[in-house]
């Protein structure tokens, strides 16, 4: 698959609904983590934007040089073998925004797990149209890190 390529269209299931996302249903989703942090070590999640370049949000990082990345993951406790780890080589912070860039190291290689995450064209927006958000929660209270 190439690089170039924008996200699969998501599953339509409601946040809540008990069951999740299935896995490669949101192939642009990032884990930002520190891997001195229990469990998984998720802090943040972020947008793959390019095969080296991930968004997230700016008030994420403290060590950022000790960081990594993970893509194609489904259950952050077991990723799995489609998942993609990748440390962060350098953080650009926007200095008044709540955003930051973060270079990955090596580049990523773009799958059915792994591709970049779909970015709207600028400009408004006449029509109301569904909107499809990713992330990790827990499910059940069962402490497991999975896309919801």
């Amino acid at each position: 698959m190439s690089p170039g390529t924008c996200g699969l269209q998501p599953m339509a299931e409601e946040f809540g609904s008990g069951s999740g996302a299935v896995p490669g249903a949101w192939p642009g989703l990032a884990s930002v983590q520190d891997p001195l942090r229990a469990g998984s070590g998720h802090v943040c999640g972020g947008s793959l934007v390019s095969n080296t370049w991930v968004l997230t949000a700016a008030r994420c990082f403290q060590r950022a040089s000790a960081w990594r990345v993970v893509l194609g993951a489904w259950d952050l406790s077991d990723p799995g073998p489609e998942a993609q780890v990748r440390q962060v080589r350098q953080v650009w912070e926007h200095g008044e925004l709540d955003v930051a860039l973060l270079q990955l190291e090596p580049p990523l290689e773009c799958s059915d797990f792994v591709q970049l995450g779909c970015v709207s064209e600028a400009g408004p927006r006449a029509g109301l149209e569904p909107c499809y958000i990713g992330g990790w929660g827990s499910l059940a209270g069962s402490g497991e890190r999975r896309w919801g």
